[in-house]
């Protein structure tokens, strides 16, 4: 009975180690541009932003946002994936994809009277 708890365990074990991936290393500046909507300013084709991230301590992080009118403090997590990242500050919310070492798409909400929506491909600068 022992035996067959433990081999439970192992394989309970195993299957969720190979959920849990690496985490990514995601200090650095980001930079790109994509397409944004507004209630105030209404549509934009290629509005620029980019992105610091100062600090990493394992999934979590921190950094700076600057785009067209402004720049922004920012928290943020990696989810278990390695690849699905989760952003936010005073006005809105970011969902992020890590598609590579070195590009994510980063797609920004805000909602209210300034609502707003935007993706922008970045890049890692070298």
């Amino acid at each position: 009975m022992r035996a067959s708890i433990w081999a439970l365990v192992a394989v309970l074990s195993s299957g969720a180690a190979a959920y849990a991936q690496e985490v990514p290393e995601l200090s650095g500046t980001w930079s790109g541009t994509g397409p944004a909507v507004s209630a105030t300013e209404g549509w934009e084709a290629s509005r620029s932003a980019s992105m610091a991230i100062t600090e990493q301590r394992g999934r979590v992080f921190r950094g700076e946002v600057k785009y067209e009118g402004g720049e922004e403090d920012f928290v943020g997590v990696i989810q278990a994936d390695g690849k699905t990242i989760l952003m936010s500050n005073d006005d809105g919310n970011v969902t992020a994809y890590l598609s590579s070492p070195s590009e994510m798409e980063v797609c920004y909400i805000e909602g209210g009277d300034e609502a707003m929506a935007a993706c922008t491909a970045m890049t890692r600068a070298e």
